[in-house]
């Protein structure tokens, strides 16, 4: 799990690779396009509901479809469990979901795009430790604050890993515009079944977390 997918389009790498100067004149610009909008309750509606409703426990999505999942078979590790469910295919990889890409309604809206088999995944539900979830410093177009991870030693947030392509990865990377991608070496996500996972990519915020008393708001309400 330690290397990195391939992504093949040379405007995504681009854009992943941004220094702040360059993100801020791109998201200066996109800001500018969009233009004055009117206030309606359904935007409203969609800024409040954020991260909109996802499930408790592990599922397998297909298309639109979310099924739960039973518990991982006795001494068979998570990553075996995923290739059992989905079958021989291309490699996957494990990316941190913690806001809206656990809902299987944004998922299947992110991944409508691609063929059939690129819209099933595994979404693996499950503790993320030493880390913690609050909202990032910039709102979205529609209005809602969207989460990011920060540092937290003794918290334990629920997240969810999700297995994915390549093609799938690139497909989230496209939506994510606000943050930067990383990888976690030498973290511990404990699934509520099966082995605890070590490594994760994920995204955090360009913009950070709001502060308060020089802690994350998040982590200095939870003390």
């Amino acid at each position: 799990m330690s290397d990195w997918p391939a992504f093949e389009d040379p405007a995504l790498r681009e854009r992943l690779t941004l220094d702040h100067d360059a993100f801020t004149g791109l998201v200066t610009a996109m800001a500018g396009s969009i233009g004055a909008r009117e206030f309606t309750q359904a935007i409203y509606e969609r800024a409040l509901g954020y991260p909109w409703a996802r499930p408790a426990s592990s599922f397998l999505l297909d298309g639109e479809d979310a099924t739960d999942l039973e518990p991982v078979s006795a001494g068979m590790s998570v990553a075996d469990d995923v290739a059992r469910l989905l079958g021989a295919g291309p490699r996957r990889f494990p990316l941190l979901a913690f806001g809206s890409n656990g809902a299987p309604a944004t998922l299947a809206l992110k991944f409508a795009h691609l063929a059939p088999e690129q819209r099933r995944l595994v979404v693996t539900a499950g503790d993320l430790h030493d880390f913690d979830v609050g909202a990032g410093a910039a709102a979205t177009h529609y209005g809602a604050l969207p989460g990011t991870i920060f540092p937290s030693p003794g918290t334990a947030v629920r997240a969810s890993v999700l297995w994915v392509t390549s093609e799938q990865f690139a497909a989230l990377c496209w939506t994510e515009i606000s943050y930067r991608l990383g990888r976690l070496d030498r973290i511990r996500f404990e699934p509520d079944v099966g082995g605890a996972i070590g490594t994760v990519f994920g995204f955090a915020s360009r913009w950070g977390a709001p502060h308060a008393v020089s802690r994350p708001a998040a982590a200095a309400l939870r003390r």
